[in-house]
């Protein structure tokens, strides 16, 4: 799927989740990077519809990156995907400026939902799983 009106999705993730995503969710166009370094290039060289971030990452967290996206685009929604769960985890990183927080093992239905809801041009609602 090549459309043009396809939703931009930076994913920051150490391992093979974003190919995993881009195969669940063609719908998006995903763009992938591995370190907290790559994603701040990718995020000032292009605009992206959503950041997807991992909380742990090899050389920094996606708490201080998803302060940073924030700060750089702060229309653009953010997803923390960790498997930190405790309500204070999850606390933190709302309060980062993230608009959902997915828990791993992620649930891809609800995953596919939170997309839709934060790249559609409706109102954006800070979300969390359980």
């Amino acid at each position: 799927m090549n459309s043009p009106d396809r939703k931009s999705i930076l994913c920051v993730e150490d391992d093979e989740t974003c190919e995993m995503f881009a195969a669940l969710y063609p719908e998006y166009q995903f763009v992938f990077a591995t370190t907290v370094a790559e994603a701040r290039q990718l995020a000032a060289s292009r605009q992206f519809d959503l950041f997807m971030l991992d909380v742990r990452l090899p050389d920094g967290n996606g708490i201080e990156l998803c302060r940073e996206m924030k700060a750089l685009s702060p229309q653009t929604p953010v997803v923390l995907c960790s498997g930190y769960a405790r309500d204070v985890d999850i606390r933190i990183g709302l309060m980062a400026g993230a608009d959902a927080y997915q828990i791993k093992p992620l649930n891809f239905d609800l995953l596919r939902e939170v997309l839709q809801s934060l790249t559609s041009s409706s109102g954006q609602q800070p979300v969390r799983n359980h």
